[in-house]
């Protein structure tokens, strides 16, 4: 049957070719890894923010272990929040500012101040980030946000006075709203560098510590992951062509039976 032969056909293409993708976006990440592995091994204090710039531009988004330290002061601009953000199985938000470093040559940075949980169930009351306006000197890894990552929102909302709450972070289109050159990445603080309360605007209600990051890892898909993706889809591939053969010999088998029959 021409249909069914060109059918199985287009299948398998697909399916060797998913699991070619896959080995290649393993190779991909093998090789960044070498890459950050090595550099990180040549790291032995926080980078300024002129070389963590170059060390972005070598290594690429995937630069996530590599340790930054900047000295300048936090904007009075609305704090940004990142939604649906699970820590330890419960649902909560990141809270990003921006932090205009000393040497105004160099850009601004979205520093991450870590992970907080929603104030009460009303998702218009937003928590109230207590910024200091003094100088700071604040050490993280660098971490590349994804902008195409999908989301369910349709049209991004506005910045209000209270903050901004944002599906995805999205730096071409913060810079854009803001007005200020951003770094290519953001900052993620570390637990020592800069520990703060997170003021919740319920009346009664105390106080609660910004979760800090015990993990800074940039993928979700690990290489090792990569190969196993690739493995299933070659044995999805192994297992149609067996099913195809099967069923040709067995049709052929009752082709030739019917021309033996008398």
């Amino acid at each position: 049957n021409p249909l069914i032969c060109i059918s199985y056909l287009l299948v398998l293409s697909t399916l060797i070719s998913l699991g070619m993708w896959q080995l290649k976006r393993r190779a991909l990440k093998l090789h960044h890894n070498t890459k950050v592995t090595a550099f990180l091994a040549r790291q032995h204090e926080p980078l300024d923010l002129s070389k963590a710039l170059s060390a972005y531009a070598e290594l690429g988004p995937y630069a996530s272990d590599v340790s930054v330290q900047v000295q300048g002061t936090f904007l009075p601009s609305p704090i940004i929040f990142h939604d649906n953000r699970i820590l330890n199985h419960h649902v909560g938000l990141h809270a990003l500012a921006l932090f205009r470093p000393s040497n105004h040559q160099m850009p601004t940075v979205l520093v991450n101040l870590g992970w907080v949980s929603w104030p009460g169930t009303d998702r218009r009351h937003l928590p109230t980030v207590r910024l200091p306006t003094e100088s700071q000197a604040l050490i993280g890894t660098l971490f590349a946000p994804n902008p195409k990552l999908w989301t369910l929102e349709h049209e991004v909302p506005a910045p209000t006075h209270t903050g901004w709450l944002l599906q995805k972070i999205d730096l071409a289109q913060i810079q854009t709203t803001y007005g200020t050159p951003l770094a290519p990445f953001t900052l993620r603080l570390k637990p020592d560098s800069w520990p703060r309360d997170v003021l919740i605007p319920d009346a009664g209600t105390p106080e609660q510590p910004i979760r800090h990051f015990t993990t800074t890892t940039q993928w979700p898909v690990s290489p090792e992951k990569h190969l196993g993706y690739a493995l299933q889809w070659f044995t999805m591939a192994l297992v149609l062509s067996g099913l195809f053969i099967r069923f040709n010999f067995q049709r052929r088998h009752h082709f030739v039976v019917d021309d033996h029959k008398p």
